[in-house]
């Protein structure tokens, strides 16, 4: 496979500022859906379910902000580290999924499905955008000509 690294830094490879900024606006899209359909789904019983959807707004911003080469240096970390946040902070509601499966009861069973989604797919963005930043510095390292 054959690499191009432009003097702006920009990757014509898979995994490039292109396709991170696009999977950051995806994971954002998909969080503001998982809040509105819990906060609907709970019938507004709770403005926390809300969560997932301010956090995908923030996403999103960081996504729109990561399609301009100066800024993707900083939202693409920024959008990885609120990504952990989520997923920190939504592993109580996934460890309950277990138990919803095994057929118990557990409390605000909105809630536990919504955090065990949350946690999935931040799971799924931190690698992709883990693998995004160690391929990011693995090409600024290597010599012009490569």
């Amino acid at each position: 496979m054959h690499k191009t690294v432009a003097r702006t830094g920009n990757i014509s490879v898979k995994g490039g500022p292109v396709f991170i900024s696009t999977a950051t606006l995806i994971y954002g899209t998909l969080m503001i859906l998982i809040g509105l359909v819990a906060y609907l789904v709970s019938d507004g019983a709770s403005i926390t379910a809300l969560i997932p959807a301010f956090i995908g707004v923030l996403i999103l911003v960081l996504g729109l902000a990561a399609q301009n080469n100066v800024l993707l240096r900083y939202a693409l970390p920024a959008a990885a580290a609120i990504a952990a946040l989520a997923l920190l902070g939504s592993l109580t509601g996934f460890l309950d999924l277990f138990a919803l499966l095994g057929g118990e009861e557990v409390e605000r069973e909105t809630a536990v499905v919504s955090q065990s989604i949350v946690v999935l797919l931040s799971a799924v963005y931190l690698g992709i955008a883990i693998r995004s930043l160690v391929k990011g510095q693995r090409v600024k390292t290597e010599p012009p000509g490569r």
